[in-house]
């Protein structure tokens, strides 16, 4: 749905309704809506540009075993990646969607040694994905490249196993320092800091916990 916040945030107007499938999560960007149909496995690309009446210009079934969590757009809005969350495990999938007539998968990325971890969220800020991987913690991944991701850096907020479940990190956001916040289900709060600089190579441990709250 669409409310109308102009006259009083306090008092929103209802407007415009999109209800051919379940949305979960979404991604606005201007009058563009990136919707995630988690339990159809679709993710759906909404005009908004008429707040009362939104229409459908594109949508593509996240395959495989698609359950479209949530979606990251890289600036130029070519490219599209996208969580899948369940226990198939989930995977990270990067689309090619510069032409919405013509939407092209280009990989799907794993972080080597967890391939039993579901991934959660992602949030792009240019070149870096940073992603909640749950019993894999927060992974930070280069995709200069779209169709090759590089694991650069990573944190392991929940060490416990490296199990196919909902256990673990949940939600990822880096500020413009480069400090990261990721939240875990089971050990709270972790305020992230690079112990080195992030740059393509091996996947390394290269961020310390500067504070945990439980």
């Amino acid at each position: 749905v669409i409310a109308d916040l102009s006259v009083n945030p306090e008092q929103p107007v209802l407007r415009g309704k999109w209800n051919e499938y379940y949305v979960h999560d979404s991604r606005i960007v201007n009058d563009t809506i990136w919707a995630c149909n988690i339990g159809d496995g679709y993710v759906s690309v909404i005009d908004a540009t008429n707040k009362d009446s939104l229409r459908t210009i594109a949508q593509w079934n996240n395959l495989p075993n698609p359950s479209p969590h949530n979606i990251a757009l890289t600036n130029d809005r070519k490219y599209a990646l996208v969580t899948d969350e369940n226990l198939s495990p989930g995977r990270l999938k990067v689309w090619d969607v510069s032409n919405l007539s013509n939407i092209l998968y280009l990989t799907t990325w794993i972080p080597q040694g967890f391939e039993n971890s579901v991934v959660h969220n992602v949030e792009l800020y240019d070149s870096l994905a940073v992603i909640a991987y749950y019993s894999a913690g927060v992974r930070v991944v280069n995709i200069s490249n779209p169709s090759n991701p590089q694991e650069v850096a990573y944190y392991d907020t929940y060490p416990d196993n490296n199990s196919t479940n909902y256990a673990g990190c949940w939600g990822v956001y880096m500020f413009p320092s480069g400090t990261i916040i990721g939240s875990d289900r089971k050990y709270g709060l972790f305020v992230l800091r690079q112990s080195s600089n992030i740059i393509p190579g091996p996947p390394r441990a290269d961020f310390e916990a500067d504070h945990l709250t439980s």
